[in-house]
């Protein structure tokens, strides 16, 4: 796992300096006072006030800081060393208390304490980058203190085995493994010049996520699944009344993300 490692960090250390620019992330309106959560993901968390919450996979830090906002005592924890030092930027620019660690996930107890979070949260986008998610999730376990949360918001495994050009499978969604991608640009601007292109994926259905969870001994208490996606993820997309990109017409309407809340 060390060198799939160091081939994302790479890739997502340079993706980190785009993103601190783009518009999608939109740094200057954060600092301003702007909440980075969707209105769901506040409602399904429910009150955050002087929780201690730790964001997994945090990358520039717009979510955590955003947590924050909304009074949670908040750690950021990512593997882009370059990621950190932006969140750490942002947070200052914008005056928020906050802590921000470079580790990979699985290295996640050398640095924070067991049984010491209310709430572990894991944004959209996250969780394909592991290669274990049976690990990940008794990671979790011990992080939470008794009756802590996991909330999860994130892509759909089907919204990842679809065609990037039109609308079909292109990839079995049962399988589970790694997958190596090659290809410029970033999520944020797929036009842009690039160096760092390869990274690798780790397809899996979301019968084995919600299964991991369980069997770490969290207890389900919510799995919703969406339609439509904050950024145009394939070229086929079309962008719906309320800002999102949905499936066109006489493609069935598939889940783009879901979101799952467990408990210890």
């Amino acid at each position: 796992m060390d060198k799939e490692i160091k081939v994302n960090s790479r890739w997502w250390n340079e993706r980190a300096l785009l993103h601190k620019k783009s518009r999608y992330y939109n740094i200057n309106k954060l600092v301003k006072g702007d909440i980075r959560l969707r209105d769901f993901e506040i409602k399904e968390v429910g009150n955050v006030e002087e929780k201690k919450l730790l964001h997994l996979q945090c990358h520039i830090g717009t979510e955590t800081l955003s947590w924050a906002r909304l009074g949670a005592s908040v750690t950021g924890l990512d593997f882009s060393l370059e990621s950190i030092k932006i969140a750490k930027k942002i947070a200052k620019d914008a005056k928020i208390k906050s802590n921000f660690i470079h580790s990979n996930v699985y290295e996640s107890l050398k640095h924070c304490e067991v049984n010491f979070f209310d709430i572990v949260y894991v944004s959209v986008g996250s969780l394909h980058w592991l290669d274990n998610i049976s690990k990940w999730s008794d990671i979790v376990y011990k992080l939470l203190k008794p009756n802590g949360l996991l909330y999860i918001y994130e892509f759909h495994p089907i919204s990842l085995v679809l065609s990037e050009i039109r609308p079909e499978f292109d990839r079995d969604y049962f399988f589970v493994g790694p997958v190596l991608w090659d290809e410029e640009g970033s999520y944020t601007d797929s036009d842009i010049k690039t160096k760092n292109n390869k990274h690798i994926i780790w397809d899996r259905p979301l019968c084995e996520i919600v299964n991991a969870v369980v069997k770490s001994g969290l207890k389900l208490q919510l799995l919703n699944e969406r339609h439509g996606q904050e950024y145009k993820q394939f070229s086929y997309l079309v962008q719906n009344k309320n800002g999102l990109w949905v499936s066109p017409k006489g493609f069935g309407v598939f889940p783009s993300t879901y979101t799952l809340k467990a408990i210890k």
